[in-house]
């Protein structure tokens, strides 16, 4: 199988270039996943892609372009355009998009006494739904793999404490097959520190397919002094004690259309 990503957008100076390596992979999970073979993922599959990536672009950067957001989110564009693609002559088989993002949370700072905390968490979305079943709720989709970080161990560990943690009801697109709900996280830091964030999906939703409904988009917040603000979906901030931040993930879209999929077997009915 030939996958040509000719015409793709230039390296950029952010750190959002995916490597050659990185393109391969999201390319092969996607395909790979699409099958309904229950074949061995090894140099036998391997040897039959052909993954062409134009040197000097977003998905084959030349150093010193930085790369540590390709791995993380980037991916996620590559394997839903894939299976996008797929889409088109695999009609039935491929699934609506799911939230998209890993939705990078990074933070750190200095400890009470001596040397310092980091702290590192990916938060899961709505899963796309397929023609066959409706799509998961809070759960990492695609290209990543991470688990959930239990809140009491958060708590025990880090300068901060939750204020909700919850699945953002109606966020997952409707359709013949409803969309997975995306999740809601929140927490109060005590102690100044600084947070980082990569994460998308927060302008473009999830795609549909068959005519179902996208997932809602994320969202984050920083509420202080009991004004919030919202961020965009890569950022970096220094955030006082007693500041609330606020997350939203992705939904992920439906599949189909319920009132088409009604007309549909009316007719066929009609029909025979």
């Amino acid at each position: 199988m030939f996958t040509d990503f000719s015409g793709t957008s230039g390296q950029v100076e952010l750190p959002l270039n995916a490597v050659i390596g990185v393109t391969y992979s999201a390319t092969a999970f996607a395909i790979r996943a699409s099958m309904r073979e229950d074949i061995p993922t090894n140099e036998g599959f391997y040897s039959v892609l052909d993954v062409f990536v134009p040197k000097g672009s977003l998905l084959n950067p030349e150093k010193p372009y930085p790369v540590a957001g390709g791995n993380v989110e980037t991916t996620q564009r590559i394997a839903d355009v894939t299976l996008h693609a797929l889409s088109k002559c695999l009609p039935g088989r491929i699934p609506s998009a799911s939230s998209g993002t890993m939705f990078n949370v990074m933070m750190g700072g200095k400890r009470e006494n001596v040397g310092y905390w980091s702290y590192y968490e990916t938060i899961g979305g709505g899963n796309g739904a397929s023609r066959s079943r409706d799509g998961q709720s809070g759960i990492h989709s695609n290209m990543t793999n991470t688990l959930n970080t239990p809140i009491e161990i958060a708590e025990r560990e880090y300068p901060f404490f939750f204020t909700s943690y919850s699945i953002r009801r109606n966020s997952g697109g409707k359709g013949l097959r409803k969309g997975g709900d995306g999740i809601i996280r929140s927490f109060v830091v005590t102690r100044d520190c600084e947070i980082s964030v990569i994460a998308d999906r927060f302008r473009n939703r999830p795609y549909a397919l068959e005519y179902g409904e996208q997932g809602k988009p994320g969202a984050i917040f920083i509420k202080r002094d009991n004004k919030k603000r919202r961020y965009g979906s890569k950022f970096s901030e220094i955030l006082k004690k007693g500041d609330e931040v606020i997350i939203l993930t992705p939904g992920g879209s439906g599949y189909g259309d319920k009132k088409i999929a009604r007309v549909r077997r009316e007719t066929s009915i009609h029909i025979t």
